[in-house]
Formats: structure tokens, sequence, C-alpha cells
């Protein structure tokens, strides 16, 4: 928010909603579709990984023991099932599984196939 404040050239001093801000700069994305996105494009990312890869393995680990008192704390995939489940996918083994196909994943996350790599880039 900061960045679009600086852009009208506006401090917080002078009082000016933040919703404001965005409908003078014709921005309407919300900060929770941003993350949302880039929770789930990371998601994508780390099941196409190798298996012995270490962020794959801690996204498909089980840690033994128990947890301390207290509620439990909210976990990432958590956050994935529930964004899964606004974005119209049944469920996490059906995210991994449409994940595979990173064009098929970013057509359903951002609405448009992502780039083709060019000859001198990475698969």
């Amino acid at each position: 928010m900061a960045c679009l404040r600086k852009i009208l050239g506006v401090t917080r001093r002078d009082r000016i909603r933040n919703t404001s801000i965005r409908e003078r700069l014709h921005y309407y994305k919300e900060l929770t579709t941003t993350i949302m996105t880039k929770k789930l494009k990371y998601f994508g990312h780390v099941k196409r990984m190798n298996n012995t890869r270490y962020p794959k393995i801690l996204l498909e680990g089980h840690i033994e023991g128990n947890r301390p008192r207290g509620r439990p704390g909210k976990k990432w995939l958590e956050d994935i099932k529930h964004f899964c489940s606004e974005t119209g996918i049944p469920s996490i083994a059906a995210a991994g599984h449409l994940a595979t196909n990173r064009q098929l994943w970013r057509l359903k996350l951002v609405g448009k196939p992502s780039p083709r790599p060019t000859s001198g880039g990475r698969l």
C-alpha cells in the first residue's frame, strides 16, 4: 500500500483510506487474492519438484510426537485446502494432480497460460 501512496503523493497523515487510493489508481486487486495466488503457485512449484528436494519432503512429510497445549496453529496446507475450495478444486489431492501440468495449473489460477520457455531457459 505504501507504494500506491507514493505513486499518488499521499502520506498516512493525509488520512485517506486505502480503498479510495485503490479507486483513484483503478487498482481493484485485493491483497488476499494476491496472497492466495502466490501460495497456490508455490504449491504447484513444490509438487512438480523431485522427491529428494527438501521443500517437497517437508510438504509431504509427517512429524511424530505430540503438539503443545492450546489451540493448534494454522497449517500451510489448511490454507491451500481453503484456497483450492475457493478456486473450484475439490481436494488437495486433485490440486496436486492438476499441479503436475504447469500449463493447466497456471490456467486454473490466473486464467491465462504460462509463457513458453525460450531456448535459453531452464525446464
